[in-house]
């Protein structure tokens, strides 16, 4: 008995190697369907990419045809070749009136508003 206990059943090595073999199949199998999804998720990745390259590429483009967005209120100001409008047109957003009237004193942001002030008195 004990003779056929230490003799290994060839049915059972055969079960085992194929177990072994669809194991490793499987295996297989899904590092092929992970290595897919990876190689699908750059494609996406890329493709998002490429879109937002367009469409920063079309908002250069609208801003040379129209002039500069404010980063405050949105407004397009100035043209694509005088960027001193948007320079211009930040100051109305701030608080400090630097620029006064001689004559009445009231304040004002732009120089230019001053002037205009002036010549109205």
């Amino acid at each position: 008995m004990s003779l056929n206990r230490n003799m290994a059943d060839p049915q059972n090595s055969s079960d085992k190697e194929e177990a072994e073999q669809e194991e490793s199949e499987q295996e297989e199998s899904e590092q092929e369907e992970s290595e897919q999804e990876e190689s699908e998720q750059e494609e996406s990745e890329q493709e998002e990419s490429e879109q937002e390259e367009s469409e920063l590429e079309r908002d250069n483009k609208e801003r040379d045809k129209k002039g500069y967005p404010c980063g405050i209120c949105g407004m397009i100001v100035g043209s694509k070749k005088n960027k001193s409008d948007l320079v211009r047109h930040m100051k109305t957003h701030q608080r400090a009136r630097p620029y006064q009237c001689r004559i009445c004193g009231a304040r004002f942001k732009r120089a230019d508003t001053l002037k205009a002030h002036e010549r109205a008195h």
